[in-house]
C-alpha cells in the first residue's frame, strides 16, 4: 500500500467526518427537564472581562457567554458538534459552508440568520474593537451570504483547527449592537437560554429565563445567577450550605467535596499549568533551563491540586496523539539547576541571592488572587529561592493579573488555561507570533512556520513530525516551563441535575433542581 494511497484514505476519512459527522447532536440537545422553575446559583472563580458576550478571556467569562449568547458550535466527545451552526462542510482548499440553525431568535425578537452571523464575525475582526477572538479568522478572506441560512467562509487554506476554535464564538444581536452602540455592554442581547438582567462587577450577574429559546421547554429554571467567589474554600462552604448550587474550578477540594456528599464533574486532564517567562527580559536559555530543573512539579500537583493533575515536562499531555516522549525535558534536579546558573555567570551572594555584574537575580512575579493559583505561585517562589533566584510575588485581582501578564508587565508568572480540545494545536504554549493570548512577548517567524504548516496538513504523520520539530525547538531553548495538566473540575449539590460539561465549559439549559 503506497503512502499516496494512505494519504488519500486519510483525506477521505477527514472529509467524511466534516460532511457527515456534524449531524450528530450535542449531548445537551438530547436532555429534557426533570423539573422546572426556581433559581440556579453558580459560583465563578473570577469576574467577567466584560458583560459583552463576545468578550472571552477566562472560563468564567465563557460560561456566562454561553448562558446569554449561544455558541456557533460546542465541543462534543469527538470534536466540534452542532449548535447555532446546524451542519457544515469544507473543501480541501479552505472553503467552509455553514448551515445556520433555523427558527432561532435573539432576545430582542430579531431572527438569527446568515447575515447576523456574518455581522458578528466582522465585529470580531474590526480593529477598533478589543475582541480577542478575531484572530481566529486571520485566514479568512471572504464571508459570503449564500442564502438566508447559509454562510460561506473562504479561508486562504484548509485549517484543521478552524471549527474547533468556533467553540469560543458567541453570537449577539446585530440590531441591538447597532441601536445601542457603546451601551450594548450594559444590556447585551444574544440567543441563549437566559436573558440579561443585571451585572454588579466583582459580585454577581443575574439572568432570567428566555421563554422563546430554540430548544423547546428549556431552560429548566426560571433564573440563573452567577456569583463571583474567587476563594475555592468559600465556594465549597457555600455549596455545603446550599446558597450555591454549582461551583467551577474545584480541583483543590475534591476530597472535601465528596466527603460532603457533593457531586463532582470532571473533564480529561487537558488544562495546562505552566510558568511563563517574559522572553524579552529573561533572555538567557541557561537561566530558563535552570528554572525548569528547580521546579518540583510533583510537589505542586500533590499539595495544591490533591494529585488531580498529572506532571508534564513539556506542553503536551500524553493523551494527545502527537505526544512524543523522546523530546528532551528538564526534570527536577537542584544540582543541575545550580550548575547551570553558575555556568551562566550568576554567583551566589551572601544573602542567598545570586549576583552578576553588580545586579541581583531578582524578578517580578505577579500572581492571581485565586487561592490555588496563589498557592502554586508561592511554592514556585520558594523553589526558585533554593537556587538563588529571588521572585518578588505581587498578588493581585485575577483580571488585573491577566492583563499584567498579557501586557508583558512581569518577568515570570504561573499561568493556567482550561483545555477544551485534544488536538495538538492547542498545546503550542501560546508562543505563536499572531496568537491572541501570547504573554511571552516573543515571536519567531521560523518557529511559527511549524505550527502554520501543521494546521493545514491533512496527513497525521506529517503533522506529528511538524509538532515534533516545533516542540524540540521550544524545549531546546526552554521558552517556558510546563508544570502539569489539570482537569476542569466543577462541583454541584446532589439535588442539581442535568449540568453539562462540554469542552471544559458549563451549560445550564438542561439543568434543574429536584
Amino acid at each position: 500500500m503506497t503512502n499516496t494511497y494512505i494519504t488519500r484514505i486519510l483525506v477521505l476519512c477527514l472529509m467524511l467526518s466534516l460532511l457527515f459527522g456534524t449531524s450528530v447532536l450535542a449531548q445537551d440537545d438530547m436532555m429534557g427537564c426533570g423539573a422546572t422553575g426556581g433559581e440556579l446559583v453558580v459560583a465563578l472563580n473570577a469576574d467577567l472581562y466584560s458583560a459583552d458576550a463576545q468578550m472571552g478571556g477566562t472560563i468564567a467569562s465563557v460560561n456566562y457567554n454561553m448562558a446569554i449568547a449561544d455558541l456557533l458550535v460546542v465541543m462534543g466527545a469527538e470534536g466540534p458538534a452542532p449548535w447555532l451552526i446546524e451542519s457544515w462542510d469544507a473543501t480541501l482548499d479552505g472553503v467552509y459552508t455553514w448551515n445556520i440553525r433555523q427558527g432561532v431568535t435573539f432576545h430582542d425578537g430579531t431572527p438569527l440568520n446568515a447575515e447576523a452571523v456574518k455581522f458578528n464575525i466582522e465585529r470580531l475582526l474590526n480593529p477598533d474593537n478589543e475582541f480577542r477572538y478575531g484572530v481566529y479568522f486571520r485566514r479568512t478572506e471572504e464571508i459570503n451570504v449564500i442564502d438566508e441560512y447559509t454562510l460561506e467562509i473562504v479561508n486562504s487554506s484548509f485549517d484543521v483547527e478552524f471549527m474547533d476554535r468556533m467553540i469560543n464564538i458567541s453570537i449577539v444581536s446585530p440590531t441591538a449592537v447597532q441601536e445601542m452602540g457603546a451601551d450594548f455592554v450594559n444590556a447585551p442581547v444574544g440567543t441563549g437560554p437566559f436573558k440579561f438582567v443585571s451585572y454588579t462587577p466583582g459580585e454577581r450577574i443575574v439572568l432570567e429565563r428566555n421563554e422563546n429559546y430554540w430548544q423547546e421547554g428549556k431552560p429548566c429554571v426560571d433564573s440563573l445567577t452567577f456569583r463571583v467567589i474567587p476563594e475555592e474554600a468559600v465556594r465549597l462552604i457555600e455549596l455545603e450550605a446550599g446558597t450555591v448550587h454549582v461551583a467551577m474550578d474545584m480541583a483543590a477540594s475534591v476530597e472535601q467535596a465528596r466527603s460532603a456528599g457533593l457531586e463532582m464533574i470532571t473533564t480529561p486532564q487537558r488544562g495546562q499549568q505552566m510558568v511563563y517567562f517574559n522572553l524579552s527580559r529573561i533572555t538567557d536559555p541557561l537561566v530558563r533551563r535552570a528554572v525548569n530543573h528547580a521546579l518540583n512539579r510533583q510537589a505542586i500537583v500533590t499539595n495544591v491540586f490533591q494529585d488531580m493533575s498529572i506532571v508534564g515536562y513539556y506542553p503536551m499531555p500524553p493523551s494527545v496523539w502527537a505526544y512524543d516522549d523522546t523530546i528532551q525535558t528538564f526534570p527536577y534536579d537542584l544540582d543541575e539547576s545550580n550548575r547551570l546558573l553558575d555556568e551562566a555567570g550568576w554567583v551566589m551572594g551572601d544573602d542567598g541571592i545570586r549576583e552578576k555584574d553588580g545586579e541581583k537575580l531578582s524578578w517580578d512575579m505577579p500572581s492571581s488572587n485565586i487561592p490555588s493559583r496563589q498557592q502554586a505561585s508561592e511554592m514556585i517562589v520558594g523553589m526558585l529561592h533554593e537556587v538563588g533566584i529571588q521572585a518578588n510575588l505581587q498578588v493581585m485581582e485575577h483580571l488585573t493579573y491577566l492583563n499584567s501578564v498579557r501586557g508583558g508587565e512581569y518577568d515570570i508568572a504561573y499561568w493556567e488555561w482550561a483545555g477544551s480540545t485534544s488536538d495538538p494545536w492547542a498545546y503550542s504554549g501560546g508562543l505563536h507570533s499572531n496568537y491572541a493570548w501570547n504573554p511571552t512577548q516573543f515571536g519567531d517567524p521560523e518557529l511559527d512556520k511549524f505550527l502554520d504548516a501543521a494546521l493545514v496538513s491533512l496527513d497525521r504523520d506529517e503533522r506529528k513530525a511538524l509538532y515534533n520539530e516545533y516542540f524540540t525547538e521550544v524545549m531546546a531553548n526552554t521558552y517556558l516551563a510546563n508544570i502539569a495538566f489539570k482537569p476542569a473540575v466543577a462541583a454541584s449539590r446532589p439535588e442539581v441535575q442535568g449540568v453539562q460539561f462540554l469542552g471544559g465549559r458549563l451549560l445550564f439549559e438542561s439543568t434543574y433542581i429536584e
